[in-house]
């Protein structure tokens, strides 16, 4: 035999605001993990930007240890 327990509503109420507030939590994480992936895909660009840069460098330079540096940089773009 099942026996049944009365749920008090406000129960139900504060389940309610839980999810709401759940609800947006979800939404702004999304919103943050969006800008992340911008950034990073921002910050990506700019690297091959610059490493493009030090190629074309490299490319029309006369002296040896520039056109060394040059490719070098492009192979390890870093933050500088």
């Amino acid at each position: 035999m099942v026996t049944r327990l009365a749920v008090v509503p406000i129960f139900f109420q504060e389940l309610g605001e839980l999810l709401m507030v759940s609800k947006g939590v979800a939404a702004r994480s999304r919103e943050v993990a969006q800008e992340a992936r911008s950034a990073s895909t921002d910050l990506m660009l700019q690297q091959l930007a610059m490493a493009n840069l030090y190629l074309d460098t490299a490319a029309i330079t006369g002296i040896e240890q520039s056109r060394k540096y040059g490719i070098e940089k492009a192979m390890m773009p870093t933050l500088e």
